[in-house]
């Protein structure tokens, strides 16, 4: 019982990140494309970014082990200045996308 109580858990945990990072990435869309706010754009995705890595270290290791462990998406983010969405989009659309099948695949386990 207790292991499923677990397994429950981490499903939800994982579902509700995996929720909240698509609406964010909705979001930097909308910041970088339609308005031009790559700033914003940056910031957010950073953010979604930063909880899929933590959410994996706690579904492999039970626990966050490196809490700073998207820092060094955010120091490369932070030398992109192309506003263009494709660029951007492509770009770090790639890592998030990556991220979250690793993540899903982790589910499956």
């Amino acid at each position: 019982l207790r292991r499923q109580l677990q397994m429950c858990i981490r499903d939800s945990l994982v579902g509700s990140v995996l929720a909240q990072v698509e609406r964010d990435w909705r979001r930097v869309e909308k910041y970088v494309r339609d308005h031009g706010d790559l700033e914003r754009g940056k910031r957010t995705c950073v953010h979604a970014l930063r909880m899929l890595m933590l959410v994996e270290q706690v579904m492999v290791h039970g626990e966050v082990v490196d809490i700073e462990a998207a820092n060094h998406l955010r120091e490369e983010m932070q030398y992109w200045y192309d506003k263009n969405w494709e660029a951007f989009g492509g770009r770090w659309g790639v890592e998030l996308r990556e991220r979250t099948a690793a993540l899903a695949a982790l589910i499956e386990q």
